[in-house]
């Protein structure tokens, strides 16, 4: 079962999307243009990654703690450091 999301985060997500939807953004990881407006399981779909996973103490709302990643590279890295 998936991890319940908090309206506020949800917001934080919405925002932060927004943000960087006003040029063309790329994949930290692999360096594929993403794509904004389709959702995943398409591959170069933008997600948010946190880069000190939540799992292992990574902070939920911080912006030093995310970037940009396709959906792809986001599985493939799980909650490993990168």
């Amino acid at each position: 079962m998936g991890r319940k999301v908090s309206g506020s985060y949800k917001q934080f997500r919405r925002n932060f999307f927004k943000s960087k939807r006003t040029k063309t953004q790329y994949c930290y990881i692999c360096g594929g243009k993403l794509l904004f407006g389709v959702h995943p399981p398409v591959e170069l779909s933008a997600t948010i990654d946190h880069i000190k996973p939540l799992s292992k103490g990574g902070k939920l709302k911080s912006l030093e703690n995310i970037r940009l990643c396709c959906f792809k590279c986001n599985c493939d890295k799980g909650d490993n450091y990168g």
